[in-house]
């Protein structure tokens, strides 16, 4: 194992912990703020990571329709995961299943609030997600194993296009509009990125035209879409495909790609589920779609019959704030990152 210790100004995440192939071999490189972990705890941490994914080698089916959790050690840290607990059978093998169920269970419920006011009941949104489907599919010619970008703040265009990615085994790569150029520039070229999806008042972005070789789609195009019949359903998605790339801070060099499959989404709700978070609840949509929780806010919230709500995009989220806006909108989920919390 090769450990990273850069100073808590340094390490953008509290733990993280990266596998590159080199080879034959596996690389793992350990980043870990020093002034929440020991040592010994951040290699005790990085090995059962180690040890579940030496068992899921072994046994890939595992990874596909089981969900792994890990209760807590009494000999460290709580926030130190220890030994593996009870494997349980995932619900269904897909997120649009879930999806499709939990639309089937509350097509009247309201599943999301946009900036702008704009309101979406369960059956709205499946319908609409159904024409970016066929928007994506169709018009641009995007299908199974594609890669797509989204250029553009989180409003309703942008989680009807994840989804809809998702529905058809595209690679949905999110690009913060608040990222240092260089960065961008670097994530287009080494994405495998087909296609942008971008609003109109972006879509002559200097970043974007400098890339010509990418198409840049119209995200509110599907809008356009008329006579329409849902796609059926992709047969060859399942728990192993691609779902998202996001990419690391680069503290300690480039920026790193790392890609997440179906099957840790619908690990996350299972895990959420098996913790007692279950119910609908109103979700504030607060992190960037370039960051892996967006997904765990937009999929979990959609999958348990609770509300996405989108904030506006130039809305700057303090600690005051947030609490005048959690009694305004009667929230009641929000996941925070770490640094948040830290300001």
């Amino acid at each position: 194992m090769k450990s990273s210790v850069p100073d808590i100004g340094s390490a953008q995440f509290p733990f993280l912990v990266c596998l590159t192939t080199q080879g034959m071999a596996t690389e793992v490189i350990l980043e870990y703020q020093t002034a929440l972990f020991s040592r010994e705890e951040a290699h005790f941490f990085a090995s059962q990571w180690i040890s579940l994914l030496q068992k899921l080698t072994c046994e890939p089916a595992v990874m596909n329709t089981l969900s792994t959790q890990f209760p807590s050690s009494l000999s460290f840290a709580p926030s130190v995961i220890a030994n593996q607990g009870q494997q349980q059978t995932l619900p269904f093998a897909t997120l649009r299943a879930w999806l499709d169920h939990q639309r089937n269970l509350t097509p009247e419920a309201l599943a999301l609030v946009d900036n702008n006011g704009m309101t979406l009941t369960y059956s709205d949104l499946m319908e609409q997600v159904a024409r970016m489907e066929i928007f994506l599919s169709k018009q641009w010619k995007l299908s199974y194993g594609s890669v797509l970008a989204i250029y553009d703040h989180a409003d309703r265009h942008a989680i009807i296009a994840i989804l809809a990615m998702a529905n058809r085994g595209i690679c949905f790569v999110g690009l913060d509009m608040n990222y240092p150029d260089k960065l961008i520039t670097h994530i287009l070229t080494t994405a495998g990125i087909d296609a942008v999806m971008v609003d109109r008042a972006n879509v002559a972005s200097p970043l974007l035209t400098a890339q010509p070789e990418l198409p840049l789609i119209p995200i509110d195009g599907y809008l356009q879409v008329t006579n329409w019949q849902p796609l059926p359903p992709d047969k060859a998605i399942n728990a192993d495909t691609l779902m998202y790339k996001v990419y690391t801070s680069g503290s300690t060099g480039l920026p790193k790609e790392l890609a997440a499959r179906h099957s840790l989404m619908l690990n996350i709700i299972q895990w959420q589920n098996g913790i007692g978070l279950d119910k609908p609840a109103r979700t504030l949509q607060f992190t960037s779609l370039s960051f892996d929780i967006s997904h765990q806010e937009i999929c979990t919230t959609l999958c348990t019959g609770g509300t996405l709500l989108l904030l506006p995009p130039d809305f700057v989220v303090t600690i005051r704030l947030y609490c005048d806006l959690y009694k305004l909108s009667a929230l009641s989920a929000c996941i925070f990152p770490i640094l948040f919390c830290n300001t």
